[in-house]
């Protein structure tokens, strides 16, 4: 019988470089003759794709509190519906999820202004990676990697905004399970970083 897969998700602020592991634990898993699919939140379906446009500033809301809610709420819902269509199935057969952001991106960004007990509420039934991986980065770092891509700005990716995510990520980070979060300076080279990611993942090939 086929061993089960395992869910993986990747957290970090703007600039952390969560998806350049992820294609880099991909390629890893390909190798050893693993099948893997990657993910990324808000997905490419139709609430994710609303999702974009919300981050993209195209979508107008009256105050930040009102956006933190209703982009909370839009998360969750895209959440569960690639959860339970994408993720979970093809875990159960076999195959290996890697998921650039989950709940704790919630939390992050939608969380705050006495809004955290909301997000986790809306979020209670989405399944719990079996392993987290966190790139810390300084936010002087994430900025000027977010500026070194050339590209339009998303919402989120200011200033202020970025020293918000680091300070909520480290915050958060430490109330999470310590067996299944791994923080990970995301300041040292790429392929640094990949090795203490196959490092982390050793237990669960060792299963397969």
């Amino acid at each position: 019988m086929k061993s089960q897969g395992v869910f993986i998700a990747f957290e970090g602020p703007d600039g952390a470089g969560t998806t350049t592991q992820i294609e880099y634990l991909k390629q890893f898993l390909m190798n050893a003759g693993l099948d893997c699919e990657t993910f990324r939140q808000p997905s490419g379906g139709e609430i994710g794709q609303y999702l974009r446009q919300c981050l993209s500033g195209r979508v107008r809301f009256h105050s930040e509190r009102h956006r933190d809610w209703v982009m909370g709420l839009l998360f969750a819902a895209d959440r569960l519906c690639q959860s339970d269509q994408e993720i979970r199935p093809i875990i159960e057969g076999g195959t290996w999820a890697l998921c650039d952001r989950y709940t704790l991106s919630s939390l992050v960004y939608q969380g705050a202004d006495g809004l955290e007990d909301d997000i986790r509420q809306l979020n209670r039934f989405a399944p719990e990676p079996d392993i987290l991986f966190y790139l810390d980065v300084p936010p002087e770092v994430a900025l000027a990697r977010v500026n070194a891509r050339g590209q339009s700005k998303e919402i989120f990716e200011t200033k202020d905004a970025i020293e918000q995510q680091v300070k909520r990520y480290r915050a958060l980070i430490k109330t999470l399970p310590a067996a299944r979060v791994h923080r990970l300076d995301g300041q040292k080279s790429i392929e640094a970083i990949h090795q203490e990611v196959c490092g982390a993942i050793q237990p669960f090939l060792e299963r397969q």
